[in-house]
């Protein structure tokens, strides 16, 4: 309440009213609140004033209209109050102690305490020397020797004039300050002390009046820049007088000044320098004919108001250099390399009239301020509603200018009221619209609002900190959702957090909790992040806090990022999530706030072949500055041990518990947000997504189908004119990208991490085209919530071979790396029996990594026969190439189970469990001849059955390099086998199907040539002599091995 203002006392009685006040004294009516003073501090000072005095107490409020303050009956300069403190300078007094008052509103303070003030002249602080008292720089370092200075920078001044300067070092006898500019003349330094007031005397100190110029002569038609250096100069009191004429001044500051030179006569002036009445000492300066230029000529002598036009002045004494032409006001832009002395040549400016060009935008004038060859400003005028317009210039004579980069869009912010009509913005549980025609900037943080609908609309976010909270968004009828550009990404934070539960009412198709594009585009622009993801440099131990990357990266402290698991099969636990607590400053080291549980190795390893294989840890980002997240419902979550046994990867294993088996992890409802793609004319071009830099978490929602962090629903070809690029995809319950029933979209250099089911996944089987490259997937888990394939799920899973799946990694996931799964047909909403997935060309497979899965690197199950121009009905076979994949410490490294012309070429297989590469049979059918024209074929692979690197023990090895096809037509070629010298691993061995009736006929033939074996003491092992036939082309199989079936080719 106000500070001593009687104020009416009520009561009032809920469901009675207010009571009736029966006091007939007006005065015993009210309340009214005092002001009172508790303590003074300092309560001395000195007799020169400054000492700055806090006032304790209560009741003073902050309006200092109000507060007046005296101590000891002097007035004290009032610097701030609140209701508790008021702050005042003293005035200067004659030594005296009395009292202190203060008033609010004149009602006197109450002294509740000592209320005592002094003035006395032992407070104040004493200066005894100086070191300069003579300024002749525009900055001087000056010591100042004394008592009472104290010894806080903080509280210290040095005064000089008007001005004051605050020291750099202080004691209680000493100071050091560097002082400066200060004007020119005779002043008096003084020092002050907050606490204690001014000094006693003060020292006199001068400024001198020093100077100097040049040039030292020019034209007698004046036009000669003039530079004085000197001190003591000062902006708008600084006269220059060359032979008793002004010099037009064209900058002042303390230590220079440039000014140009009237005309005079030839011979020796004085050029005088006066700054606040003070003269300078004259200097001298010399006009001189030879030194004057003349011109004789100038062509052309019209030209247009657009300028451009080259002009030639002719006469003597130019500088090609220093000179300036100047055409009508405007400098013409002189070409020095190809002026003279004799000769300027340069280019005539546009003609600097406002009135000659016009500016409109959206039929509103825009009023024009300055204007040059390049550039007119100008200022809009009012203009409704918002929309999207064009610039319109016109310049007289040369009519209107191109509109090719001519966009303006005037909008309504969000927080005005004129964009709500006159409404506040929208509150809590409102339902916003955002209609074709307007564009409303998004400049503050939203209530959880009920949904949003641009519906035509556009909505932009303000470049800063902004979090939209929404149960549903829907882009519809052309809208457009902006959060930075392409061109101009967005450099704040940004947060869009969809709310919803269980329960909650769902949008047709779209669902609950979701951001949909139905018809219009999403733009979601992050600060671009030049590496999401890199290997480790050097292995990191468990116990470290430091992480050493291959790559400098421009992550930042706070930030968090996942280190993928490098143990075995069963080691999907070992992934861990970190917080960046400092970066180096090469961007290569990475301190952590709490260090790892594990290790992660980083370490390259030569093999005996010469190859060397790298076996690194990913380190993925998971922060950006764009978020995209559902709601957390704080009442589902709960803390979940970790299982003692952890997780058995193995297909028949038993486990012992259900959850916690990958560690200790928070349970949650898991319904979390959405963002779906829908185009209800597919492939019209009437959905735009680009997402690239953003994270997305608390995403994907389990036991529904369709509700997917990321879904692109049957869109039809997108022509790569979307994408999802550079993001993080994080703590999900449903996949990751799905894209279903669309083709070439881009999805590159995204993380993803902690992923219930599918990854990246293809879904229907008629997708093709899309570019999945550069992409990391860590901990893809196993999920019961869906379909039966997410109970073994891939990081990647493909259903059409006529896609890019190039450059990504996969690492510490429960089942496989890579799983094509093609089907007969197209399943779901995109069947037709004119399309079969089986028979299609591969598009490509190149240069992918996968290890640490709980299955298999790449599987190809159940069949896959590519055929020639991939119609369902070919018979001629047209080779699939798998291309460069590295698979370790898998289960598996790589397996086909139906496969036609299928070829794995330059794979390298190390530390995969059961086997390198399994191949369980070939369909004869779909394979027209052996080798590499058409034929099922491994080349150029190399298989290590184990490295003591990798932590392994002697006893782990791959207990089958390859795996041979329960059937005919397999090439092997140039393959390499590295360290098969345990009892319980083979280099080479038939395949073996599980659960299935023991098959009678056996005798398959496989033929080898260039086979290279290294340190490999078991290069075969077969059940018996008929179960395959291995014809060894050029000898290269067999050596002392004992023949099994037939080795050497006789044909």
């Amino acid at each position: 309440m106000d500070i001593g203002i009687a104020a009416l006392v009520s009561v009032t009685v809920h469901n009675l009213g207010t009571a009736i006040n029966i006091v007939t004294n007006e005065l015993s009516r009210r309340f009214v609140l005092l002001p009172h003073i508790d303590g003074v501090s300092p309560s001395v000072g000195s007799t020169m004033g400054k000492t700055r005095v806090t006032i304790t107490g209560s009741g003073f409020g902050a309006d200092l209209n109000a507060v007046r303050v005296q101590l000891a009956n002097v007035l004290c300069t009032l610097v701030s109050a609140n209701y508790t403190h008021v702050i005042c300078d003293s005035s200067a007094s004659i030594a005296f102690t009395g009292i202190v008052t203060l008033s609010v509103h004149g009602i006197p303070a109450v002294c509740s305490g000592t209320c005592d003030y002094s003035y006395t002249e032992s407070a104040a602080p004493i200066i005894l020397n100086v070191s300069s008292t003579l300024l002749t720089t525009v900055y001087t370092e000056l010591t100042i020797s004394g008592s009472g200075f104290g010894n806080s920078v903080e509280k210290a001044f040095v005064l000089i004039g008007n001005a004051s300067f605050v020291p750099s070092a202080v004691s209680d006898s000493s100071m050091n300050c560097r002082v400066g500019p200060v004007p020119v003349g005779k002043h008096t330094l003084m020092v002050l002390t907050l606490n204690k007031g001014l000094s006693l005397r003060g020292i006199p100190i001068t400024s001198a009046t020093i100077a100097s110029l040049s040039p030292a002569s020019g034209g007698i038609q004046g036009g000669t820049t003039l530079l004085i250096t000197g001190n003591g100069f000062i902006q708008d009191e600084t006269i220059v007088m060359v032979h008793r004429s002004p010099c037009h001044l064209l900058s002042v500051t303390p230590g220079e000044v440039k000014c140009i030179t009237p005309a005079g006569p030839p011979g020796i002036v004085d050029v005088k320098i006066i700054v606040r009445s003070t003269m300078y000492p004259a200097l001298n300066f010399t006009y001189n004919q030879t030194e004057t230029p003349e011109i004789l000529a100038v062509s052309p002598v019209t030209g247009s108001f657009g300028g451009g036009a080259l002009l030639t002045i002719t006469g003597i004494g130019f500088d090609q250099e220093k000179s300036k032409v100047f055409v009508c006001d405007g400098e013409c832009k002189k070409m020095p390399s190809a002026s003279t002395s004799r000769t300027l040549y340069c280019q005539v400016p546009l003609h600097n009239d406002i009135n000659e060009n016009n500016v409109i935008i959206a039929e509103t004038p825009c009023e024009i301020q300055c204007v040059n060859e390049t550039n007119i400003v100008c200022v809009t005028g009012a203009h409704f509603p918002s929309q999207q317009t064009k610039v319109i210039v016109s310049v007289r004579g040369n009519g209107i200018a191109k509109l090719d980069n001519a966009d303006f869009n005037y909008i309504d912010v969000w927080s005005s009221r004129y964009t709500w009509g006159g409404d506040t913005p929208p509150e809590a549980g409102s339902l916003v619209v955002i209609t074709r025609g307007q564009t409303i900037l998004l400049d503050q943080s939203t209530p959880v609002l009920k949904m949003l609908v641009i519906q035509g609309g556009t909505l932009v976010f303000d470049e800063a900190d902004i979090e939209l909270q929404t149960e549903n968004i829907l882009i519809t009828d052309g809208g457009v959702f902006q959060i930075g550009t392409e061109s101009a990404p967005f450099r704040h934070k940004a947060i869009i957090t969809l709310h919803g539960h269980l329960r909650a009412k769902e949008l047709p198709l779209y669902g609950a909790k979701t951001l949909a594009v139905r018809e219009g585009t999403l733009d979601l622009h992050g600060l671009p992040v030049p590496v999401v993801w890199t290997h480790l440099a050097q292995t990191a131990k468990a116990g470290s806090s430091n992480l050493i990357l291959q790559k400098a990266v421009t992550w930042k402290p706070g930030d968090k990022i996942v280190i993928a698991s490098t143990g075995d099969s069963h080691s999907q636990r070992e992934n861990e999530v970190r917080i960046i607590e400092a970066v180096s400053d090469d961007g290569r080291i990475l301190c952590l706030t709490e260090p790892l549980m594990y290790q992660h190795l980083g370490v390259s390893i030569p093999l005996p072949d010469g190859v060397v294989f790298e076996a690194r840890a990913e380190v993925g980002l998971l922060t950006r500055n764009i978020v995209v997240r559902g709601s957390n419902q704080v009442e589902w979550n709960d803390r979940i041990e970790a299982c003692p046994k952890g997780f058995n990867t193995g297909e028949f294993a038993t486990q012992t518990c259900f959850q916690g088996r990958f560690g200790e992890e928070i349970g949650s409802d898991q319904f979390g947000g959405c963002i779906m793609f829908h185009n209800p004319q597919p492939s019209k071009d009437l959905v735009v997504g680009r997402i690239e830099y953003v994270e997305i978490y608390h995403a994907g929602q389990a036991f529904r189908l369709g509700r997917y962090p990321i879904h692109w629903h049957l869109m039809g070809d997108l022509r790569y004119k979307s994408y999802v690029r550079g993001c993080a995809i994080h703590q999900t319950f449903n996949r990751a990208v799905t894209i279903h029933g669309t083709h070439h979209l881009l999805v590159e250099g995204n993380v993803a991490y902690n992923i219930m089911g599918g990854a990246f996944f293809i879904e229907d089987g008629i997708e093709q085209g899309n570019v999945l490259q550069y992409n990391l997937a860590v901990m893809v888990r196993q999920s019961t919530s869906l379909l039966n394939d997410d109970l073994t799920p891939a990081a990647f899973w493909v259903t059409n071979p006529s896609n890019t799946i190039r450059h990504n990694a996969a690492a510490g996931g429960t089942h496989f790396g890579f799983w094509y799964r093609l089907l007969e047909h197209p399943d779901g909403p995109s069947y037709t029996p004119d399309v079969c997935p089986r028979n299609l060309p591969l598009g490509q497979f190149l240069n992918n990594t996968v290890h640490s899965q709980g299955w298999y690197g790449l599987w190809i199950f159940e069949a896959y026969h590519p055929q020639k121009g991939g119609q369902c009905n070919s018979l001629i076979a047209e080779p699939a190439r798998f291309d460069s994949l590295i698979s370790w410490n898998c289960q598996r490294g790589a397996e086909w189970v139906g496969g036609g012309a299928l070829q794995f070429h330059n794979f390298v297989m190390v530390n995969n469990e059961k086997a390198g590469i399994d191949i369980k049979s070939i369909k004869q059918s779909y394979v027209n001849e052996w080798g590499e024209a058409m034929g099922a074929m491994i080349k150029n692979a190399t298989i290590v059955g184990h490295t003591e690197e990798l932590d392994f023990n002697a006893i782990n090895c791959v207990s089958k390099g390859i795996a041979l096809p329960l059937s005919e037509g397999l090439m092997v070629s140039t393959i390499k086998l590295v360290n098969f010298d345990q009892p319980n691993c083979t280099a080479i061995a038939l395949t073996e199907l599980i659960n299935f009736e023991p098959i009678q006929h056996r005798g398959w033939n496989v033929r080898f040539s260039g086979v290279q074996y290294f340190n490999t003491t078991t290069k075969g092992a077969f059940s018996s002599e008929h179960d395959i036939v291995l014809h060894d082309l050029d000898g290269s199989l067999t050596g002392e091995l004992k023949r099994f079936g037939t080795w050497k080719d006789t044909s």
